[in-house]
């Protein structure tokens, strides 16, 4: 688990899943920290679902698509990650962005977004 002052990353065994809250916004490399410590964590446990957790009110993402498509999409695919997963709630300043992140990635992994935590449970019961 990794706690900091803008995310908190945990895996959750009922999920089967790393689960990446975002909490405040933060620096690039707060940011590329997290990220990596999500897909290392994932890559000891087996799971093959990234969840981001955006629900808390973040108000800006860090903006670094070279850092994503060099870095974090190419790690994510040859580490066998499947699901991408975004919680954020309609109304939340990032939406945009992430519905933008969610069209980049939809191409190699299965992304989608969800509202809150029970509509992206009950997607995880097909699984």
């Amino acid at each position: 688990m990794l706690n900091t002052a803008c995310s908190n990353v945990v895996y959750d065994k009922d999920l089967n899943a790393v689960i990446c809250t975002w909490i405040n916004s933060c620096s690039p490399k707060d940011f590329h920290d997290s990220m990596l410590y999500g897909l290392d964590l994932l890559i000891k446990t087996g799971g093959k679902t990234w969840i981001t957790d955006v629900s808390a009110g973040v108000e800006v993402l860090p903006n670094d698509p070279e850092w994503f498509a060099n870095t974090f999409l190419p790690k994510t695919i040859y580490d066998s990650v499947e699901n991408l997963y975004f919680i954020i709630r309609p109304e939340c300043k990032v939406k945009k962005d992430v519905e933008e992140m969610v069209r980049g990635f939809s191409e190699f992994l299965n992304t989608k977004m969800f509202s809150s935590y029970e509509e992206l449970k009950e997607e995880l019961i097909k699984l």
